[in-house]
This record gives C-alpha cells, sequence and structure tokens, in this order.
C-alpha cells in the first residue's frame, strides 16, 4: 500500500526525536493543521498587502528572506516579474542535520495557475552537503502559493550567513517552450513538465559539449548507429551524467511517495529468533548491515517486529542479504493497484523502429517506507534489530508500490514515447532524432523524481527489443521464438518411450485439434509393441503435423492479462519442464508458452522434492513479466513440495528459493503425474 499525499509530503529525519528545537516534517504537518485558523488570517492580510504594494506599480525586483522561525512562514513582500531570489534573514539560518526547513512564498497574482516554476539553487554549502545532485531543494506549485523546501540529508547542520543568498525561483509561460532545469526531485511531477525540449540545432545546448569519459561510455551498450548520433547521445548522457550510478556506490531517494504496510485487524507483532549462521556468514552479514547503514537503507530499529535475515551466497563468492518477510506478508492487506495491459504496451510499440532500455539501480531501495510502517519491516540479526528505511524486496505489495511511482513519475510520457512495467522502461521512436529527444524527456523526468539508473543493464539505440515474451522490430510484433522452439526443434524419438510422452504431451490438447485420432494413429501404433518399430513416411508425417498444430492456435494463445495465469511445472533427472497456461471459457486450459531446459551438473544429485522446487523457482524467474503482481497458480505432481517451501527454518538455497518466492502471491496444487503429463514430457527432452 501507498501513503500518498496531496503535496508528496516527505518526511527527511529517520530519527523518532521531536525535542529538538527545529521541527521535522512530520511535526509540521500537525503544525499546519492546528493552526489553520490563524494562518487563514495571516494569508488574508497577506493578500492585502500584496494588492496594495501592486496598486503602488513596484517594479523592482525584491528578495524574500528564508525566515529562522520553527513555523511554517507566509512570504508577504514579493514583487516578481520572471524571477525571485531567495535569501537568508537577517539572522542567518541553520538547517539541522536530518530535516528541513520549508517557506511558503506567494504566487504573482497575474501568473496564470498553469504557470511553470523552477528553484535554482546556487548556494555552494547546500550543493556541498548533500552531494551535488542530490535533493537539496524541492518546490511545489500549491493553489495560492510556492512551497520551497530545503532539505539537508547530511549528518551535520548547515549554516548560511545573513542575507546569504540560496536560490531563485524562474516562472515560465506554459507556451512558451521551456526546459527545467533541477538538480533534486520535484515533488509534483506536473510541476516540472518537460513540454518540449532545446530546439538548438543539435539538441543539445552549447556548454555541455564534454563528452562523457570514454571508460564510463564503455558501460554503456548501444545499438550501431552514425557517428553523428554516437556524439549526441554521448553529450546527453554527459549532460546527465547524475541520474547514472556509475561506480555502484550511490542509490536514489524519490519523494513522489512512501510505501506503506497496512496489516489486518487484530494482528499481534511477529517476532523470530535469529537464523544460526556461521564465523564465515556473520563477517559478511556485518558487512552488509554497515553498507545498508551508510547508504540510509537500513537504521538500528527497537521494533517489536522481527523478521529472520537469510544470507544468499552468490556466484562470486559474496553473500547477499535478503529477509524471510513470509509470516509479515500473510497479514498485510493486499494493494490491487493494476500493472498495465501488456496487450495494450505491445499494440503502443507496434510501429516503433528505435529502442532503448532503462535498468534502474536497486530500484525498489528509491521508494521510502512511510514512518509508521518501517517498524513492520524489521528484522533481527546477531547484531541487533534494524528496520527498512527504503522498500525492501519480499513484500508483497513492493511490486504495486513500483508500478504506482513509475506510473506517477512518467505519466506525461507513458505510451507517447515510453512504456513501462513495474521495473522495466523502454522508450521507443520512429527515428533517431526524434529518440535522442524522447531520451531527454526520459532523462528529466528520472532526475525530477531524483532516481539512478544503472548504467551497465542500460541499452539504447537498437532496432529490436524483447518485451513482455515478444520481440518488438522495425518489421513490428513477432512472438518470442523461445515460446515455441523446445517443442518445434524436438527430434524424431528414438524410443517407445519418447514417443509416448510426446503423445502425451498431444493428447493432452486434443480437443483443441480436430481429427486427432486420426492424425495420431500412426505414432499411436509404435506404441502397441515393445520392439522397435521402423520410422516410416506416416508416423513421420503424423509426428511434424502435431508439432505445427501444438504451436499454432487454437492451442497456443496469446496471454490475457485479464485472467489468472496456471503454472504447470515437473522435473525428472532428464531435465526441468514447464508450460503457462490459462483457461479459456470453457473451463479448458490452452497453452501460452513451453519451455524446458537440462540439468546442470551441479542438480544431477538433487533429491525429487528439491528437483521439483528446482522446476518451480526457475519456470517462475522465467515468466516472471506474466507472474509479478499477479495471483496464479502452480499445478506439480510432486505433493511433498508444499511443505519444503512451508519450512520454518531454511537454510542454503531453500532459503535463497524461499525468498526469491516471497514477492510472489500464488498457490501450489497437487496433480498426480497421469494427468501431468505435459509438463512430464517437457521435463524429458533433455536439452
Amino acid at each position: 500500500m501507498i501513503s500518498f499525499k496531496e503535496n508528496y509530503q516527505q518526511p527527511i529525519s529517520q530519527t523518532n526525536s521531536k525535542s529538538s528545537k527545529h521541527v521535522h516534517f512530520e511535526d509540521r504537518v500537525n503544525d499546519e493543521e492546528t493552526n489553520s485558523d490563524t494562518e487563514s488570517e495571516e494569508e488574508d492580510s497577506s493578500e492585502e498587502d500584496y494588492e496594495e504594494e501592486e496598486e503602488e506599480g513596484e517594479e523592482e525586483e525584491e528578495s524574500l528572506l528564508l525566515l529562522e522561525d520553527d513555523a511554517t512562514e507566509k512570504i508577504i513582500f514579493i514583487n516578481s516579474k520572471d524571477k525571485i531570489t531567495l535569501k537568508s534573514s537577517e539572522c542567518g539560518l541553520n538547517i539541522p542535520a536530518n530535516s528541513t526547513k520549508i517557506v511558503h512564498v506567494k504566487k504573482p497574482k497575474n501568473n496564470p495557475n498553469n504557470s511553470l516554476y523552477n528553484f535554482e539553487l546556487i548556494n555552494d554549502k547546500l550543493f556541498k552537503a548533500t552531494g551535488c545532485f542530490d535533493s537539496c531543494v524541492n518546490l511545489i506549485n500549491n493553489k495560492k502559493s510556492l512551497e520551497v523546501r530545503i532539505y539537508n540529508r547530511g549528518k551535520e547542520d548547515i549554516i548560511l550567513d545573513p542575507d546569504e543568498e540560496i536560490g531563485i525561483i524562474e516562472t515560465f509561460d506554459p507556451i512558451q517552450d521551456t526546459v527545467i532545469q533541477s538538480y533534486g526531485p520535484a515533488l509534483n511531477p506536473h510541476l516540472c513538465v518537460i513540454e518540449n525540449l532545446y530546439e538548438e540545432e543539435n539538441g543539445i545546448p552549447p556548454q555541455d559539449s564534454d563528452a562523457i569519459p570514454e571508460k564510463e561510455y564503455k558501460k554503456i551498450e548501444v545499438g550501431e548507429i552514425e557517428e553523428q548520433i554516437k556524439l549526441r547521445l554521448k553529450k546527453l548522457l554527459k549532460k546527465y551524467e547524475d541520474i547514472f550510478d556509475w561506480n555502484n556506490d550511490t542509490i536514489g531517494h524519490t519523494a513522489l511517495l512512501e510505501h506503506k504496510i497496512i496489516i489486518k485487524e487484530d494482528t499481534i507483532p511477529i517476532s523470530h529468533r535469529p537464523y544460526r549462521i556461521s564465523p564465515l556468514e556473520a563477517d559478511h552479514l556485518q558487512k552488509e548491515l554497515e553498507k545498508y547503514c551508510k547508504l540510509g537503507v537500513i537504521s538500528p530499529s527497537n521494533s517489536p517486529w522481527a523478521a529472520p535475515v537469510i544470507l544468499v551466497k552468490k556466484k562470486n563468492g559474496e553473500y547477499r542479504m535478503v529477509i524471510d518477510y513470509r509470516k509479515l506478508n500473510a497479514v498485510t492487506k493486499k494493494d490491487a493497484y493494476p500493472l498495465p495491459r501488456i496487450d495494450d504496451l505491445l499494440d503502443t510499440l507496434g510501429k516503433a523502429k528505435v529502442f532503448s532500455a532503462l535498468d534502474m539501480r536497486a530500484g525498489f531501495h528509491q521508494v521510502p517506507v512511510e514512518e509508521n510502517s518501517k517498524e513492520l519491516t524489521a528484522f533481527t540479526t546477531k547484531f541487533g534489530i534494524y528496520h527498512y528505511n527504503t522498500l525492501p524486496m519480499g513484500l508483497v505489495n513492493s511490486p504495486a508500490t513500483f508500478q504506482r511511482l513509475i506510473d506517477l513519475c512518467f505519466r506525461p510520457l507513458i505510451n507517447k514515447c515510453l512504456v513501462t512495467y513495474i521495473d522495466d522502461l523502454n522508450v521507443y521512436s520512429l527515428n533517431h532524432t526524434d529518440h535522442l529527444h524522447h531520451l531527454e524527456q526520459v532523462f528529466q523526468y528520472i532526475r525530477i523524481a531524483n532516481l539512478k539508473l544503472n548504467p551497465e543493464k542500460c541499452f539504447f539505440f537498437k532496432d529490436q527489443l524483447k518485451f513482455l515474451g515478444y520481440t518488438v522490430t522495425k518489421e513490428g510484433l513477432q512472438t518470442d521464438p523461445s515460446k515455441i522452439q523446445k517443442i518445434i526443434e524436438y527430434p524424431q524419438p528414438k524410443t517407445i518411450k519418447q514417443v509416448r510422452g510426446f503423445l502425451g504431451l498431444a493428447s493432452y490438447y486434443r480437443r483443441f485439434i480436430k481429427n486427432f485420432a486420426a492424425i495420431a494413429r500412426p505414432l499411436h501404433d509404435q506404441t502397441k509393441t515393445t520392439k522397435k518399430v521402423p520410422w516410416t513416411e506416416k508416423t513421420t508425417e503424423s509426428f511434424e503435423t502435431l508439432k505445427k498444430l501444438l504451436t499454432s492456435a487454437p492451442i497456443l494463445i496469446r496471454p490475457d492479462f485479464n485472467k489468472p495465469f496456471i503454472l504447470v511445472t515437473d522435473a525428472s533427472k532428464e531435465g526441468l519442464g514447464c508450460i503457462l497456461t490459462q483457461l479459456d471459457e470453457d473451463g479448458h486450459e490452452h497453452p501460452v508458452i513451453f519451455a524446458s531446459r537440462g540439468l546442470r551438473s551441479s542438480e544431477i544429485n538433487y533429491a525429487p522434492t528439491k528437483l521439483e522446487c528446482l522446476a518451480v523457482i526457475w519456470a517462475v524467474k522465467l515468466f516472471r513479466p506474466y507472474l509479478l503482481g499477479k495471483c496464479f497458480t502452480v499445478i506439480t505432481d510432486h505433493s511433498a513440495l508444499h511443505g519444503l517451501l512451508k519450512t520454518t527454518n531454511p537454510t542454503g538455497i531453500i532459503a535463497r528459493w524461499i525468498t526469491t518466492l516471497s514477492e510472489y502471491d500464488y498457490l501450489i496444487k497437487y496433480r498426480p503425474g497421469r494427468v501431468n503429463e505435459s509438463a512430464d514430457f517437457l521435463s524429458r527432452l533433455g536439452y
């Protein structure tokens, strides 16, 4: 669930202290509510004063004072045409660490209601304290005033001298072509709408002509484009280098929304003892905790809630910390925020010719958690209890929250030059020139929202895009060959067992194949003897015909994302198999995608139950775009699988698998092997 406030208000402090002289944001909200009558009187007085000054015809630009009072200030004296200079008071200004200062500036009366406003920060102290491209200042365009927020995310107080300039507020005519420069997130995305980009000769302002260093540019995957376009792309990346995490050491922090966890009524706090870990794992865990504390992702906690931590070993020998939120998810009210219709997204991409894909760096961690929900995310370790300040992986509503963020952030661009599906951001255009403009628009909104991209997983100017099971090219939309290639490439059966396996798959969908019995008779005849029957022209024709029918309509269907999916899985010593299916109006299953793979050397000796679990994990990861954010059913012929996934103290790879499944909403149903022949056949393809 989301804590979504009218002005996208965001708490800055991660502490619970309310005793300091400076009032943190949540305290300000209370102050504003209790003093609403007083503020109303002040506002009336302000309007009268403003009108008097306007009648006097003063044309001179005046500086605005950001007062040191803890209460939100209403600035009365404003007389501006296009620019307003914001200064500290005569006594200077102190902005405590982890807090914010708020000032309300009355809008010029003669400005249209749809005017655009931008704040340009010019104070070096604020830049140095929070980083050049961190969110130092935000500007909110309310009905009667402009609200300027000055953030101090650092660990030390920021002290400004008397009358020290902070920044400049600029007014833009919404009719004119404008581009808004902002180094921090605007809390209202409709505030900083980029209606049009620069119309300069190369689309890039002259001052941004320095190309990004080649060593950094090599991290970006770029398609085959002409040198002039490539040079302009480099300039564009240089201009927006702040939205990329080049060194894998920063995480974005949006202020557009917060993640709120709503638990069911009469639920008592759930606490779990920490799992035992080895000394080596403890060292890695301590490093992970220190890293996330430094980044502000987690903080020490006194929460009565405590989920256990699982350490998952990566391929490079390092460990990744994941939290087992299964018990919290069980008592969490589900967020029904809809995911985009994939058929609509595919229709939107149908005529595009140039594509770029953008990947968020630790996307979920860029979303803050609502203050009262932080304690619910607490987890326990041998080093103490911590809670998340940002959205963790594994919460049941995390996908819905992130989709809402993406929709909110990019709403003016969606289906115009951008399609999104949770953390998939794809920019599309008809030509290279338009694509540069579209990329700049997207980059602007990413900067405004204070999000960060992972350059190593982005690619630009490609002529095709794999998206949600389909391949989009400049020629049009194509079905991803991987959906059916396991059936098409299946070689001619060599044994009676292989013939029976293939017939089992075909028979499962026989209701959709006209004259199935007649077509399959030559193959059935081969199963009536234990001897090897010569492969004839008739059996070859029967085999090839059935393969063709299995991979075409009306058997293989396009997914309907308004209906639930069914994931049928199976595992054997030969390999893994799965089919993603959906029911038609008559309750019959239609396959959407077929898939299979052989076992790796490390998997050959897995016990049967572990193999069946591996099949589920592999299939869920493979079909993630279809299943994430939806309730689906897993069909298996292994009844012990359900118990394995409910293990209370998982370790090793089982713990990792359970964590992978924790972000999905699914049910497991048992189907005997004799009626699960479709997936059983695929698991025995062995390639």
